[in-house]
């Protein structure tokens, strides 16, 4: 026998709670973007220390995002795996707005390095009270750089660009 009564579509609960995410990094988009700033920085040994950064999206999903969630929800967000989600729904915009940020000039967003090396300049004259010679720049400091996009990072490095 055919049952006059349609069923109601079962809800997308995966697609809600991507919904909210989205939501709520729009929201605090420029926060994330200083605070994944903040969150990576490089050591003496040139090596990137992003673990600040991985606690504050810790933290951002256990403090804002998870108690906006239903059980079900919670659970289709586990079942696809939250790094994933994380992923593609806070680091690739936090990312972009850091590029945006430091392409308008609203913010340095190279990553900062906490202890510069040691390492003496090679000059053949000696340096003067803090400085190298000839120059007024204190030493060890970077006086110049390059930035490079992701993208063209990306094909760079991959060899299908130079």
């Amino acid at each position: 026998m055919f049952s006059i009564f349609k069923s109601e579509p079962k809800p997308d609960y995966l697609a809600t709670a991507k919904q909210k995410l989205r939501d709520l990094v729009t929201l605090h988009l420029k926060t994330l973007a200083m605070r994944r700033y903040a969150g990576i920085s490089e050591d003496a040994y040139g090596n990137v220390d992003g673990s600040k950064w991985i606690a504050e999206t810790q933290y951002f999903v256990d403090k804002l995002f998870s108690p906006r969630l239903s059980n079900e929800e919670r659970q289709a967000v586990l079942n696809a795996g939250l790094s994933v989600i994380g992923q593609e729904l806070i680091e690739t915009p936090v990312r972009g707005e850091c590029s945006r940020m430091h392409a308008a000039g609203e913010h340095d967003m190279t990553v900062r390095r906490l202890h510069p090396p040691d390492s003496k300049p090679r000059t053949t004259a000696a340096p003067r009270s803090g400085t190298l010679a000839g120059t007024s720049k204190p030493p060890g400091r970077v006086t110049r750089g390059l930035i490079i996009r992701e993208e063209p990072l990306n094909r760079i490095l991959s060899g299908t660009k130079t």
